[in-house]
């Protein structure tokens, strides 16, 4: 009788363990999906309102963070818009 409380016992924890992961697993699944979808979508966006031939560059210049937005108007011409 005393082996089968411990038996008991440690298939219930076991299966906790189990249940544990297998959360955790899917919740790491749905959360990765759900952030490539957003990337899908934010590249079908960045298409369609023809945002793709902008490009931004950050360089560091005295210890501060400067962004410069340029647009590719070609495969060799990068013309400045602006940096802040």
């Amino acid at each position: 009788m005393m082996m089968f409380k411990h038996i008991h016992v440690f298939v219930l924890a076991m299966s906790y363990v189990c249940v544990s992961y297998a959360n955790e697993q899917v919740y790491n699944g749905l959360l990765k999906r759900e952030i490539k979808e957003k990337i899908i979508r934010a590249n079908e966006v960045i298409k369609e309102k023809k945002l793709d031939k902008y490009r931004t560059i950050s360089i560091m210049v005295n210890d501060r963070l400067v962004y410069c937005h340029y647009e590719q108007l070609s495969e060799n011409s990068l013309p400045l818009i602006i940096c802040y």
